[in-house]
């Protein structure tokens, strides 16, 4: 305790991971210094789960990979239309009536289906990279917890030091005294 103001005094602790993991200080005042690694990170990261999340919630279908596996999804029904409806209806020479409508509507409903399905993939696919980047988000965050539990650590092993050695003053003071009176 400091015998002028009575009030314990609160040390203070700088840590410095060398440019690994940023610097930190404890103590009354705390405070973190994330290195530019750190800084770019949670930028980038930050950007990302911004725009994934805009994309679940806004969907425009407009990736990259989307229109990548819509190309392949649409010369896949153009193949498939020629080979499963054109071809089979003049072979059988049937140009008109229920079978005609039968494998148009065959086709319409498995067209659907593929294009749902791509769609959910696609969400799927969003909904994977936004997970990945919200994990990849927290690493400066664990790299700054491990830095102040380091800190803090250091700070315990320098307050006990410090109570010991008041403690030991304090002893002999008092045996001093106690040898005077």
């Amino acid at each position: 305790m400091s015998s002028a103001s009575g009030k314990a005094k609160i040390p203070t602790i700088s840590y410095d991971t060398g440019g690994l993991y940023g610097s930190l200080t404890l103590g009354k005042n705390g405070s973190y210094n994330p290195n530019s690694f750190q800084k770019n990170w949670v930028d980038s990261t930050s950007n990302g789960i911004l725009n994934y999340t805009n994309q679940i919630l806004n969907p425009s279908y407009d990736s990259e990979t989307f229109k990548a596996n819509q190309n392949l999804l649409n010369q896949s029904l153009n193949t498939s239309f020629e080979n499963d409806v054109i071809k089979s209806l003049a072979q059988n020479n049937i140009s008109r009536g229920s079978a005609t409508t039968a494998k148009a509507n065959d086709f319409s409903n498995m067209a659907a289906d593929m294009q749902q399905e791509a769609i959910n993939d696609e969400d799927t696919r969003n909904s994977e990279v936004l997970n990945q980047l919200i994990n990849a988000y927290q690493i400066p965050f664990n790299m700054m917890t491990g830095s102040a539990s380091q800190a803090e650590n250091t700070l315990s092993t320098q307050t006990n030091a410090q109570q010991d050695a008041q403690k030991n003053q304090a002893q002999i003071v008092s045996s001093l005294m106690k040898l005077f009176s």
